[in-house]
């Protein structure tokens, strides 16, 4: 047997056994999803304590809450989509003149940056177990809307915060076809990369605005 023979052999002797695979029945034992309320609330406090802002409001009040958010930050100028319907209902009633909604598949390349102050985007659902929001971009609301303009405002529906990814992932029934790029987003972007000093909005939108709506039912 030659040295390296000899060597390979130890090491596969000491090689440490292989990790055990989790089908989806282990992890369901293991994990133990949290009822709607403490969902709610720890998604809030994750959010939050990243410095992300979480507005409560309601599926008939939520754009109201919008603009006031974008008078509160002097943003006039409010990049959307035009099919989602969270995004048909903001150019409903935010039609007053006082800002410009403007279509993001028809701004281009530098554009983007120039024009837009903020972004509106929807959500696929959102984790309370990180305090993530997942969106799901497509052609409408691409990966761009939520990264070049300075402020991401996003729009959760309560109903559709999951103890977990992997809750999220079954209820959605994501094996079925899974999206070509899913975003899971904890707060405004930031980087410690600098001699290690917190700086925020370095490859990415400064604030994350979630609007959170609530359900009576």
């Amino acid at each position: 047997m030659s040295a390296r023979d000899r060597i390979l052999s130890r090491l596969r002797e000491r090689a440490a056994p292989a990790p055990t695979q989790f089908t989806e029945l282990d992890y369901s034992v293991m994990h133990r999803p949290l009822d709607a309320a403490v969902r709610k609330t720890r998604f809030i406090e994750s959010l939050r304590a990243a410095r992300a802002e979480v507005i409560e409001t309601t599926e008939a009040t939520w754009t109201d809450a919008l603009a006031k958010v974008l008078d509160s930050r002097e943003i006039t100028a409010l990049g959307l989509g035009e099919i989602h319907p969270w995004a048909q209902a903001a150019r409903r009633d935010l039609q007053d003149g006082r800002r410009r909604l403007v279509s993001f598949a028809s701004v281009k390349g530098r554009e983007a940056f120039e024009r837009l102050e903020a972004g509106l985007t929807s959500s696929c659902g959102a984790i309370a177990e990180t305090g993530s929001v997942c969106l799901w971009p497509d052609a409408d609301e691409p990966r761009s809307l939520s990264l070049i303009p300075p402020v991401h405002i996003v729009v959760v529906d309560e109903r559709h915060i999951y103890s977990s990814f992997f809750e999220l992932q079954s209820a959605q029934s994501w094996h079925k076809g899974l999206p070509s790029n899913a975003l899971l987003i904890s707060g405004p972007s930031k980087t410690a990369d600098i001699e290690q000093t917190l700086v925020f909005g370095a490859h990415g939108p400064k604030a994350l605005v979630v609007l959170l709506i609530t359900r009576s039912d």
